[in-house]
């Protein structure tokens, strides 16, 4: 069976330290390839979008595609706004679902 294969696009908000006395809030919006190599299972339809949440809350800042870089030590509150989940192997946009 093949691996399934994402794209993700979203968007990082956080807070960042830039000097003792100055916290700015900076955010950016970027994509990303997932597959069961990131995130340590087999990635399925309806298990993507928490693997996701978890891959992403504890990944680096910059090996989520940044503009520049950053130093985690010196960001807080990180919020992240899924946008879009693509399945590559079928091309296929990926919904959550609504189970409880």
């Amino acid at each position: 069976m093949p691996t399934n294969n994402y794209k993700i696009f979203f968007t990082v908000s956080f807070v960042y330290q830039v000097d003792t006395k100055k916290k700015v809030s900076k955010s950016f919006k970027s994509d990303v390839d997932i597959n069961a190599d990131n995130v340590n299972c087999e990635l399925t339809n309806e298990n993507v979008h928490s693997k996701w949440y978890e891959y992403v809350l504890k990944t680096s800042l910059n090996n989520l595609n940044p503009p520049s870089e950053f130093d985690d030590s010196k960001a807080s509150e990180k919020k992240v706004t899924t946008h879009r989940i693509v399945n590559l192997m079928n091309l296929t946009e990926i919904h959550k679902s609504n189970i409880s």
